[in-house]
């Protein structure tokens, strides 16, 4: 491990069942610059914390330091994705442009998992099965923050 102090990007995840999300998301993250710093999910919270358009707003306009990445799980339906991406492309035009001083804004990444390979969450027990979404997710955040030290 290099000496200087790696830059921590946080993110929000949305999961289909938040049992499993909270303790896969904490353990794919370790050892990358990327923490979880809230999860939504559509299945196990009482209905009224579930993701609905107006919760990942609340979420995502409160936490500090501010998301820098919106990840929806693989096992989230993609006609919902839709409402996600719309909701995370105004955050990002309203709180991270609008409080930015510089293009740091530029440094975020929506990582809907669904689009590259949805997985059927009636179809699978427990975490769904690496059907290569891992790596595309990390492939997708690398991307955004190839040079994350101006917006740490």
């Amino acid at each position: 491990m290099a000496a200087a102090a790696q830059a921590t990007i946080p993110v929000v995840v949305i999961g289909y069942a938040r049992s499993n999300g909270i303790k896969t998301m904490p353990r794919t993250f370790e050892n990358t610059p990327y923490t979880m710093t809230a999860f939504l999910d559509v299945q196990d919270s009482p209905s009224h914390l579930q993701f609905t358009k107006h919760n990942l707003e609340v979420v995502l306009n409160s936490l500090h330091p501010r998301p820098r990445a919106l990840i929806i799980g693989p096992a989230i339906h993609p006609s919902i994705a839709g409402d996600m991406s719309e909701v995370w492309e105004s955050y990002v035009q309203r709180a991270l442009r609008g409080e930015g001083e510089d293009d740091s804004w530029k440094k975020s990444a929506f990582v809907s998992l669904p689009d590259f390979h949805y997985i059927d969450p009636k179809t699978v027990k427990g975490s769904p099965p690496d059907a290569g979404w891992y790596a595309e997710m990390f492939r997708q955040l690398e991307a955004a923050f190839a040079s994350q030290e101006s917006c740490a």
